[in-house]
């Protein structure tokens, strides 16, 4: 059976969510998914294969600031998320032998490769990161640094629809210098969500919050968003995003706070929401086109990425969004439930792509 290393980027938990499904495709084409990963994204992971190795690997250790850029916050930690990609690139050359893998698919982690090692395939959305107005030239800069720094990799794979559909769900955001078209393929949104839920023993709630990302900013949120809970009528779910959490929070009686819910409680938990608020981070919006749900989008302060896909999503998908600095939980409320996003594309993108990576790597073990 071939073994094929995945490994998510530990920056919150949406990079292993959308190897969810990857693992599942890999293992309807039999394949064995081995995953490298650590902290929230190693429990969500264990917690979806309960079979499946997970092998630690060098952490990335980062939180954003508490204001309302995160140019300072990400600047000052340069120097640490270049020494996390040396270092998961040592780790994976010394591991390899150990690892007996035939193919690696890496999100957004840069040093998963080695130099005559297994094929290894990057994926991600952010080819063309934002940056802000007031920095001329350093969107630029970037789109030459990540292709600099995907250079070594076979292949490139966009979770998102190809151009020329009727909307690309990450608008500008995977719009590539020319190089790197080569070897760039669209394999579509990747959601750990196929289907519609059963909502039967779930009570029904006017709003659920479901809470992600990095800290202090996921916390903040969580507070504010509690604090104008306490004082709205109606009833209110919370989703706190943080599977390794064992502490309970003390809540209104009209709230459900949840520490974590696994995919299929989750899944149930959107269904019998009459609405939803969540970031716009690139997973989330995925998860909600997936469930055919509308939602508030909050984006992280100062997170461009997140920034533009709620300002592009509102414009072309029909999603509502709001500053996290002007919170307002009575607005989500107001009116009928926002409608299904209005974007769609072509499906089997991504049991295609592993199809033909696959073969290509069997052609490369039997010569």
């Amino acid at each position: 059976m071939r073994r094929v290393l995945l490994s998510p980027l530990d920056w919150g938990l949406g990079h292993a969510t959308r190897l969810v499904p990857v693992a599942r495709e890999l293992l309807a084409q039999g394949c064995e998914p081995v995953f490298a990963a650590n902290g929230m994204a190693a429990a969500l992971l264990a917690e979806s294969f309960p079979q499946a190795e997970i092998w630690p690997l060098p952490r990335l250790q980062l939180r954003y600031g508490s204001g309302q850029s995160q140019v300072w916050p990400i600047a000052k930690a340069l120097p640490h998320l270049l020494d996390t990609v040396r270092a998961e690139h040592d780790w994976l050359r010394r591991a390899l032998p150990r690892l007996r893998v035939q193919g690696i698919l890496s999100d957004n982690r840069y040093g998963l490769w080695a130099p005559g090692g297994p094929p290894s395939v990057f994926i991600t959305h952010q080819l063309n990161i934002q940056t802000p107005d007031w920095m001329p030239g350093s969107q630029w800069i970037l789109r030459q640094l990540v292709a600099r720094m995907t250079q070594n990799f076979a292949q490139i794979w966009v979770p998102d629809w190809p151009e020329g559909d009727a909307g690309r769900l990450s608008g500008e955001l995977a719009r590539a210098v020319p190089r790197l078209r080569p070897r760039l393929r669209f394999v579509g949104p990747l959601s750990r969500f196929a289907a519609p839920a059963n909502t039967a023993a779930l009570p029904r709630t006017d709003l659920l919050v479901l809470l992600s990302g990095l800290e202090p900013q996921r916390s903040l949120l969580e507070a504010e968003a509690l604090r104008q809970m306490a004082r709205l009528p109606g009833s209110f779910a919370l989703v706190r995003g943080l599977p390794l959490e064992k502490q309970s929070l003390e809540v209104p009686g009209n709230v459900l706070v949840f520490n974590h819910l696994n995919s299929e409680a989750l899944a149930a938990a959107l269904a019998s929401a009459d609405r939803v608020l969540c970031r716009s981070g690139y997973s989330s919006v995925m998860d909600m086109v997936a469930l055919g749900r509308g939602a508030c989008l909050v984006p992280t302060p100062g997170q461009t990425e997140q920034e533009y896909l709620a300002r592009h999503l509102a414009k072309f998908a029909g999603f509502d969004w709001q500053e996290q600095r002007r919170l307002d939980l009575a607005r989500c409320l107001d009116g009928p439930p926002p409608p299904a996003p209005s974007l769609a594309g072509p499906d089997g993108l991504l049991k295609a792509a592993l199809a033909e990576w696959l073969a290509s790597l069997d052609k490369g073990i039997q010569t």
